[in-house]
């Protein structure tokens, strides 16, 4: 044995170099013809062309899971490029010219015979055979139902939350599919696990199952929507309006006439310590710029973090908004009829108003500017800037607070008021001696008056 490696080494390394340079010339110039078997999925078509004519696939899960085995022929170096990029493959079971031939006519169940073709996009492999060339495809009416969806409570002993009712968002799913398929969904149910609730975990989603009458899982059927949100009013309640946002300014012209809310309130839940803070729930700001005419918004809650509201509503509220053209009006006020405040003077110093009226000129709608009233306006005269206020007459600045569905046009709106130095006390005058009294004079100060 030892012989065979000592002798001759320089040669059989030689030759063994010669042999492999040998087996890579017939393996990559010669590319030997081979056979293989692969298997692969079905890619259907026509699944839209069979929908528009009211049929579905009865058996379409069982289709998409098959896998049908194709027997392939060609060179090596291209079968094995296959093997690294399957999707060179197209197996297809097209329903295409099928589906164009169905009428309403024809029966609620159809099956066919569907022959599958396999090819690939590699020239050079060709499909030699496949196993089954033809598929059983029924083809069904669809039908369309809505369900009621109920719940189970698992973990009930273990948990001090069992007791509470859960609300469901939202509470019916809408099902389709093959009628046959669809008669047989009993009941839409979800399964609730009362453990993943906590005060600090109010909500989670949970799949809809949809069971036959032997309570067993009815599938090939389509849910919308597929999953549930189930909230546990664990922690404190309490009702509270919702209150519209918005952003920018309407367009020059116009005004905001009146603003509707579309649940007015919610009730809400969680740790008493947030509820107690909230005074309302804010909607998603809507933009103003370019509206010129009254519209509805649907726009979402904004919840604070650990809040979930527990009405079985969607997460959205109505805003309407009615929008008209402004217009506006002078308001000669008298100044007896204006909640004035005036802020900002020294102490002791007075004030007094010059002007019997002032002019407001007001923007608003026809109808809200006849009904207006000048104790709406709330108008503060404030001096707080002023550095050295002595007695004299002042020009002041107003500062006028309308309505939201009012606004001020001429602005500022100026009063000419007088301001009055405290009074200074008068000096008291000392009493003069009677005479021939001086020496029975006596200080009484500080000593009790004696009654004679």
């Amino acid at each position: 044995m030892n012989r065979f490696f000592s002798n001759n080494v320089a040669w059989k390394i030689i030759s063994l170099l010669l042999a492999t340079l040998l087996w890579f010339f017939v393996i990559n110039y010669q590319n030997p013809e081979l056979t293989q078997e692969i298997k692969h999925n079905v890619t259907i078509r026509g699944i839209n062309e069979l929908e528009a004519k009211g049929y579905v696939l009865e058996n379409e899960e069982q289709l998409r899971n098959m896998q049908v085995r194709i027997l392939l022929k060609g060179p090596r170096l291209e079968m094995e490029r296959l093997k690294s990029d399957n999707v060179q493959i197209d197996v297809r079971l097209d329903l295409t010219q099928y589906a164009n031939l169905l009428t309403e006519e024809d029966a609620v169940s159809i099956e066919k015979p569907i022959q599958i073709t396999a090819h690939t996009n590699i020239e050079g492999i060709i499909v030699e055979d496949i196993r089954p060339k033809t598929v059983g495809v029924v083809f069904e009416r669809e039908e369309q139902a809505t369900r009621n969806i109920h719940y189970t409570i698992q973990n009930e002993s273990n948990s001090e939350y069992a007791a509470l009712d859960p609300i469901l968002k939202p509470t019916t799913v809408e099902i389709s599919g093959p009628k046959s398929s669809v008669e047989k969904v009993e009941t839409a149910q979800i399964n609730i696990n009362v453990d993943n609730f906590s005060e600090d975990v109010l909500s989670y989603t949970v799949p809809i199952i949809l069971l036959d009458e032997q309570g067993e899982e009815v599938i090939g059927v389509k849910k919308v929507p597929e999953y549930v949100e189930v909230t546990l009013p664990i922690g404190k309640k309490k009702r509270v309006p919702l209150e519209p946002q918005f952003k920018g300014t309407l367009p020059p012209g116009y005004i905001k006439a009146n603003t509707l809310v579309s649940p007015q309130e919610i009730t809400i839940v969680g740790k008493a310590a947030i509820v107690d803070t909230i005074q309302s729930i804010k909607l998603e700001k809507i933009a103003l710029d370019n509206v010129i005419q009254s519209n509805n918004f649907r726009t979402d809650f904004i919840l604070p973090e650990g809040i979930e509201y527990i009405d079985n509503i969607e997460p959205k509220a109505t805003v309407t908004l009615e929008i008209q053209k402004e217009t506006d009006y002078n308001y000669q006020v008298p100044v007896s009829e204006l909640n004035l405040q005036v802020i900002g003077l020294p102490e002791g110093y007075t004030y007094e108003v010059i002007d019997e009226t002032v002019s407001i000129v007001l923007a608003s709608t026809a109808e809200k500017l006849l009904a207006f009233k000048p104790s709406q306006i709330q108008v503060t005269a404030d001096f707080s800037s002023m550095q050295d206020i002595i007695a004299g007459e002042y020009r002041i600045p107003l500062q006028i607070v309308v309505p939201d569905e009012f606004k001020v046009v001429n602005v500022p709106v100026y009063m000419n008021i007088l301001v009055n130095a405290p009074v200074d006390e008068l000096p008291v005058e000392p009493e003069v001696p009677v005479e021939g009294e001086e020496d029975t004079m006596v200080d009484t100060q500080d000593q009790p008056i004696v009654e004679e």
